[in-house]
């Protein structure tokens, strides 16, 4: 369990810095043709404004990941980190929904999906 919690944590971590870097260049443009780069499992033909909505969403990500990972690692117990999984997967299944784009976004919602099936898998043994 503990490396989940690791990797949890670094992902919040990562979540925050590289969406961040984007976040920080000020226009709502130049921000989401920042974010382009990155989230390329969106459609690529989208308007800015969705890239720029999907650095935000990814930020707070960012610091839900974090803050319930560090929650899980200094009380040893993963109340908070089980709703924030399960918020994380529907966000990905959502977006798949949405757009309904070929396997790209498909596949980021499978990944998406497994912290929280690692959490339920580890959670049984």
């Amino acid at each position: 369990m503990k490396q989940l919690i690791y990797v949890i944590l670094v992902l919040g971590l990562f979540e925050i810095a590289s969406n961040l870097f984007h976040l920080l260049r000020g226009t709502r443009e130049k921000i989401g043709l920042s974010a382009k780069r990155q989230h390329q499992e969106l459609p690529l033909s989208l308007c800015y404004h969705h890239f720029y909505w999907k650095a935000w969403i990814m930020f707070v990500f960012g610091l839900l990941f974090t803050a319930s990972g560090l929650h899980a690692y200094t009380t040893e117990k993963q109340g908070f980190l089980f709703p924030v999984l399960v918020l994380f997967g529907i966000y990905g299944l959502a977006q798949a929904f949405y757009y309904r784009r070929t396997y790209k976004v498909w596949t980021s919602a499978i990944v998406y999906l497994l912290p929280l099936l690692f959490l339920l898998f580890l959670s049984y043994k």
